[in-house]
């Protein structure tokens, strides 16, 4: 049997924290395969170049659906055509 997702033996390691989103605010919730995809070197994709892509959609002035198009899009290109090794999830929504 699979664990459940966000499974922990211990959950005092997460840490609990409370925003407000406003109008506007985007907010996108992914799965750690996002940031462990690697390429041919066996260097992972990081939270870095996710955090860069991000922001550059954003500058860029994409909505949430074109966003998470050249995310997962910038991931496939970094795998560089390796079979992929684990899940790659991502969801974005935007506050009305």
């Amino acid at each position: 049997m699979n664990p459940r997702v966000g499974s922990k033996e211990n959950f005092n390691d997460f840490k609990l924290d409370e925003f407000q989103l406003e109008s506007g605010d985007q907010l996108y919730i992914f799965t750690d395969g996002m940031l462990e995809a690697e390429n041919r070197d066996k260097k992972m994709y990081g939270n870095r170049r996710f955090r860069q892509k991000l922001a550059e959609a954003y500058n860029n002035g994409l909505g949430v659906k074109q966003a998470l198009r050249a995310l997962y899009s910038d991931v496939k290109v970094f795998e560089d055509g390796l079979p992929q090794e684990d899940d790659i999830t991502i969801i974005g929504c935007r506050v009305l």
